[in-house]
């Protein structure tokens, strides 16, 4: 029993390694040369782009800086309109609230008319040109008050500011290889 374990053993041991050096000749081949990230090696070409780089963070911090100043002036243009347009539209709003109110009264006074009258003829028309006749006037009011309100101002014409992007920074070179490095 002992001798088949280690017949077993030699065995799978062979083909372990048999198996291990073809997967490992496989690997060999599949593997090709290592890809490395993109690196900036030499000292000048990174220290050309750092100064690109510090160069178009200037200008980046210049338009952030005229962007922040027209964002101000746009929103100080934006607020100014609104605080004239609020009145405007408050006023309109208290309008159509009478107008409601003055409609909707003259509506429940033709339908307490029409249901007095019944079926009399004349009194049917003299409810309808009640109602006609208050609802000219609650237009006729409504129109007026219109009237007296000023137009409100036109929206500003600026344009609202877009952030600049911010540039990215250079890769960072690698270090040399050293000639004198191992024994």
């Amino acid at each position: 029993m002992i001798k088949i374990k280690k017949a077993v053993l030699a065995a799978a041991v062979a083909s372990a390694l048999a198996l291990g050096g073809t997967t490992a000749s496989f690997a060999a081949d599949a593997v090709s040369a290592p890809v490395s990230a993109p690196a900036v090696t030499d000292q000048a070409a990174h220290k050309a782009a750092m100064d690109a780089y510090r160069a178009s963070l200037a200008i980046y911090k210049t338009a952030m800086a005229d962007y922040k100043a027209a964002k101000i002036t746009y929103q100080a243009a934006m607020k100014a309109w609104q605080d004239t347009v609020k009145p405007l539209n408050d006023a309109k709003k208290a309008i159509a609230t009478r107008f409601n109110a003055a409609m909707k009264a003259a509506n429940t006074a033709y339908a307490a008319a029409k249901t007095a009258a019944g079926t009399d003829a004349a009194a049917l028309t003299a409810a309808k040109t009640a109602y006609t006749e208050a609802r000219a006037a609650a237009v006729a009011a409504r129109t007026a008050s219109e009237a007296v309100l000023t137009p409100p101002p036109a929206k500003p014409t600026l344009i609202k500011p877009v952030q600049p992007t911010k540039p990215g920074k250079p890769v960072k070179p690698s270090p040399a290889p050293s000639a004198s490095s191992g024994s």
